[in-house]
């Protein structure tokens, strides 16, 4: 192993693209390696601090994804179960479609929404959380906006399609989060804090703001515009907030989601011994689900990747542009975090950063093809 080449590829881009960052590599349940560079208060010249805690944005989701396939381990559905059954609210779901003369009209829809269907992000819902629906519950809750109102509220949104017809990145997963809820009697936050993050030895990781919160940056090259109260000051994820969502919530730390990852990557058992979940359930959510009829519309497709239930997959014929093995997965962040597992070397892969939206989306293929290749070394 030889993590200077690693090194370099990250230092090139700090200062240039990005403040500072973080990241761990583990292998085996062990860290193998652990970098900081540049600042995460680029003005104050605050370096990049190992406890920094930050929005992950959507690697929240792979942590969602975990929870609901334990509660599937435990037979408490099957995934072709329609989601009604637990929320009565997705029931009767209409449907926004567009006739031959380019107008468009609501029906009914055809097909009910199954539990696969919000994992493989095939359920036809949207990413609109500015909506007249979501408006109307941060009015009437005083902004507290608790997660089961929240879903209802998305349960009144048209549908983009025909649940299991097109792939479309929406709040599947939030509403994921909702059904944690309804099956284990927990709210979302206290089923991970008991069934991933303390097996896992997680002390930082919840979906409350505060502790040792680094600022973020909304563009790095521009100085009237670097820095951001984004989101403390959101709506939906203030620090007043009780929406515990499912696909982007989680504050975290690099120290922290690694833990996680590196579980995934050893067979669902972290580095405490403890199992989070079975290799035959991973295996199942990192193999890809995508039609081809769809598949173009997965916006990863032209890196040559795939999506099962809740991550891209490297394929078998590995077309992307980064070196890893067929079979590693992922998710990453809205504010440039990534994550990156593979089970056949049972090695994971954490980048944290704290820029919205990322500089360069090809930044973390770089670092990660860097971490790879300093692996083999």
């Amino acid at each position: 192993m030889n993590f200077e080449i690693l090194k370099n590829c990250i230092d090139s881009q700090v200062g240039v693209d990005y403040p500072g960052m973080g990241i761990s590599v583990w292998h085996k349940n062990k860290e193998i390696y652990r970098y900081d560079a540049g600042f995460c208060d680029d003005e104050s010249k605050i370096p990049f601090p190992k406890d920094a805690r930050f929005y992950i944005f959507s690697c929240t989701k792979p942590i969602t994804c975990t929870a609901v396939m334990q509660l599937y381990e435990k037979g408490c559905f099957y995934l072709n179960q329609e989601i009604s059954d637990f929320l009565p609210e997705f029931t009767t779901m209409m449907v926004e479609k567009t006739d031959n003369k380019g107008n468009k009209y609501i029906e009914e829809a055809k097909n009910k929404i199954t539990i696969k269907h919000l994992l493989s992000m095939t359920s036809g819902l949207s990413y609109k959380l500015d909506s007249p629906e979501t408006r109307k519950v941060i009015n009437d809750t005083n902004g507290k906006c608790p997660t089961g109102e929240m879903v209802k509220a998305f349960a009144k949104r048209p549908l983009l399609f025909e649940p299991g017809t097109n792939w479309e990145y929406g709040l599947s997963h939030d509403v994921l989060g909702r059904l944690v809820e309804v099956l284990s009697g927990m709210s979302f936050g206290e089923y991970l804090q008991k069934n991933i993050f303390e097996p896992c030895g997680m002390e930082h990781t919840s979906f409350k703001y505060g502790g040792n919160m680094i600022p973020m940056y909304r563009d790095y090259n521009t100085p009237s515009q670097r820095k951001c109260p984004f989101p403390e000051n959101e709506y939906i994820y203030g620090k007043d907030s009780e929406y515990e969502s499912g696909g982007a919530g989680l504050v975290s730390t690099i120290d922290d989601y690694i833990k996680f990852a590196s579980a995934m990557a050893c067979k669902g058992v972290s580095y405490l011994k403890n199992r989070i979940l079975s290799p035959l359930t991973i295996d199942v959510m990192r193999t890809d689900v995508l039609d081809d009829s769809y598949r173009s519309n997965f916006f990863c497709n032209d890196m040559g990747f795939g999506y099962g239930l809740g991550v891209r997959m490297v394929l078998k014929d590995n077309k992307c542009g980064i070196l890893a093995n067929p079979g590693a997965f992922g998710w990453d962040g809205a504010a440039g975090c990534y994550t990156l597992i593979d089970p056949s070397e049972e090695l994971a892969i954490f980048i944290g950063k704290n820029l919205r939206p990322p500089k360069n989306y090809d930044s973390n293929y770089r670092i990660i093809s860097a971490a790879m290749t300093s692996f083999y070394c």
